[in-house]
């Protein structure tokens, strides 16, 4: 399969059950510190990294700022990912987010806030994002975008471009692209033990014995 398959394949399945496959397969990590700030959720796609290089005390003209490189890589299926480092402050507002609805992305994932939150709503794009939070004040005008394609670590976890994201209202899953093939035998093998398991419920067996015939640990 080309990488495109692939992670068509990915979408067959939820986060939950990306996150417990990945364990299984002892790969990536979940993020717990970043959750969805807009009413959309849930999203699969491609990581596209960079950083946030924050000044506090020097000016930086928003010409320099690399925002607007970043996003014009954006291919569709992406997930923007951006490491703010952890700072209580916006690294994304509405004009940035319909900038990436409008070029396909799948998803964006900062680690720092974003603002505009109920103007995002209201546009119904469909683009999830997840973030510390809101926050009226921005990084633009103290800060440059950094390090577009290389890793970033975020609560611990390693995200390379390319790695796979998942997201739900329980968080974040990242998952490496060279592990693919294995945490997708995972979710396969998850996904048709819980099927098994639903069906027992529905002819009325005992959940024990449900449990002890179907559910895959």
């Amino acid at each position: 399969m080309d990488s495109s398959q692939i992670i068509e394949s990915f979408r067959a399945f939820d986060a939950y059950t990306l996150g417990d496959a990945a364990r299984r397969a002892m790969t990536g990590g979940v993020l717990r510190c970043l959750q969805p700030q807009t009413s959309v959720t849930t999203f699969v796609g491609r990581a596209l990294t960079a950083r946030v290089c924050y000044e506090q005390h020097k000016i930086v003209p928003l010409s320099e700022y690399g925002a607007a490189a970043l996003r014009d890589r954006v291919q569709p299926g992406d997930v923007i990912v951006i490491d703010g480092g952890g700072l209580m402050m916006s690294a994304m507002g509405e004009l940035a987010y319909a900038n990436l609805a409008r070029r396909g992305a799948a998803g964006a994932v900062l680690n720092a806030c974003m603002r505009d939150a109920e103007q995002i709503d209201a546009m119904q794009l469909g683009l999830p994002v997840f973030a510390l939070g809101t926050a009226i004040e921005t990084v633009a005008g103290h800060a440059r975008i950094i390090d577009i394609g290389e890793p970033v670590y975020i609560q611990g976890v390693r995200i390379a471009s390319g790695d796979v994201l998942a997201g739900c209202r329980g968080g974040l899953v990242v998952l490496p692209w060279a592990d693919h093939a294995a945490v997708l035998a995972e979710a396969n093998t998850i996904a048709r033990s819980d099927q098994q398991v639903m069906a027992g419920i529905e002819r009325g067996e005992s959940m024990s014995e449900i449990w002890r015939k179907y559910k895959s640990f």
